[in-house]
C-alpha cells in the first residue's frame, strides 16, 4: 500500500474508534436523563387528568358541602340531589364545549 492510501486508512480506523466512543457516552448520557424525564412524564399525565376531571371534583365537593350544611329528609335529600347533578352536568357540558 502507498503511504498516502496507508494514512488514510489509519485516520478513518482512528474516527471510527473515536465516534464509537462518542456514541457510548451519548447512550450512557441519555439513560441518566431517562429516569428524570419518565417522572416528568407521570406528572405532566397526572395533571391532565386532573384537568379533565376537574369540573367533577368540583361538583362533588360542592354537593358535598351542600349536604353537610343541611339535614333533610331523604325525598328532598334526593330531589337536591339530582338537581346538582344535572347542574354539574351542565357546568361540565359548557366548559367541554370552551375547550373544543
Amino acid at each position: 500500500m502507498s503511504r498516502g492510501r496507508e494514512a488514510h486508512r489509519s485516520r478513518r480506523e482512528e474516527l471510527v474508534t473515536r465516534s464509537a466512543a462518542q456514541r457510548d457516552e451519548i447512550a450512557r448520557g441519555v439513560e441518566s436523563w431517562k429516569k428524570a424525564l419518565n417522572g416528568v412524564d407521570r406528572v405532566v399525565g397526572v395533571l391532565g387528568y386532573a384537568s379533565r376531571i376537574a369540573p367533577l371534583l368540583g361538583a362533588g365537593l360542592g354537593l358535598v358541602t351542600l349536604l353537610a350544611a343541611r339535614s333533610k329528609s331523604a325525598s328532598r335529600w334526593i330531589r337536591d340531589a339530582t338537581t346538582a347533578w344535572r347542574s354539574a352536568r351542565s357546568v361540565v357540558s359548557f366548559v367541554a364545549g370552551l375547550r373544543g
